[in-house]
């Protein structure tokens, strides 16, 4: 079956930077353990490399089911599943289809919202194509919920997080968020984000270790908005964008140094 595969977890930064208008309160997370819901995800990639026209990947669309495990004073369990019936034929994680059923994220997440622990269960014999394009799902899965300050605030308040995000090279990401609206238990946030990396030898991904190439300039950026209840389950509606910039110094037989763009746009809502 599927095997468990433990993930470092980076630790997430978060500092207060406005606290908004009165009233102010502390915001957290508070689920029920046992509460269920259903998302649909999609992701869609943009990429252009050099001077070639830009490509459109088919987009990654699934179903997924979050349930709350377990409940106590420090935070909660959630454990996402992927629901295989739901991918369309041409995706690249319909190949491994019947493999991927059962295939599930597992949190453990703070009432803050900050993740403490993360496993995951990966597909037995799952090819590139497949651990890859299950890479971005278990990314949007590990980040269901947004951190939250410590302090009480309001409509208005913004703070900042900061942590170290995985990709083909390690990136320290920063991102703003504002407390746009809030109604009830349901809060409406904006982010905008900057990713930076150190500059230097990148071992690009799915080439021999011999194929590492000079990293000259990087820049990411991305923004998006949540509408999202404190119940620690889905978004109700999540929309972000991610566009990097990659420099790259001549790789091997290449005549010149190649400028890569990958434009990321992950959408997210809870399905009834």
């Amino acid at each position: 079956g599927p095997r468990p595969v433990a993930t470092q977890v980076a630790d997430t930064e978060v500092t207060l930077l406005e606290p908004g208008d009165a009233p102010q309160e502390p915001l957290r997370y508070a689920p029920q353990v046992g509460s269920a819901a259903v998302g649909a995800l999609e992701i869609g990639a943009r990429i252009r490399a050099g001077d070639a026209p830009s490509g459109s990947t088919p987009p990654i669309t699934a179903r997924y089911r979050v349930a709350i495990a377990e409940v106590d004073a420090q935070g909660f369990r959630t454990r996402a599943t992927l629901d295989a019936s739901s991918l369309p034929a041409e995706s690249p994680l319909a190949t491994g289809a019947s493999s991927l059923d059962g295939v599930s994220v597992s949190t453990r997440i703070d009432t803050r919202g900050i993740v403490r622990e993360l496993s995951y269960t990966l597909p037995p014999g799952a090819g590139p194509d497949v651990a890859a394009a299950f890479e971005q799902v278990r990314s949007v899965l590990a980040q269901l919920t947004v951190p939250l300050p410590e302090e009480p605030v309001g409509v208005g308040a913004r703070w900042r997080l900061e942590q170290t995000v995985q990709g083909p090279v390690e990136a320290q990401q920063r991102t703003e968020v504002e407390l746009v609206a809030r109604e009830g238990d349901t809060l409406t946030l904006r982010t905008s984000l900057r990713q930076s990396v150190s500059l230097g030898e990148a071992r690009l991904p799915g080439t021999p270790s011999a194929a590492n190439a000079q990293l000259e300039a990087f820049e990411g950026r991305g923004e998006g908005q949540v509408r999202l209840p404190l119940d620690g389950l889905v978004p109700e509606e999540a929309r972000s964008t991610l566009t990097t910039t990659t420099r790259l110094g001549a790789p091997p037989g290449a005549q010149g140094p190649l400028t890569l763009r990958v434009e990321l746009t992950t959408r997210v809502n809870r399905a009834e």
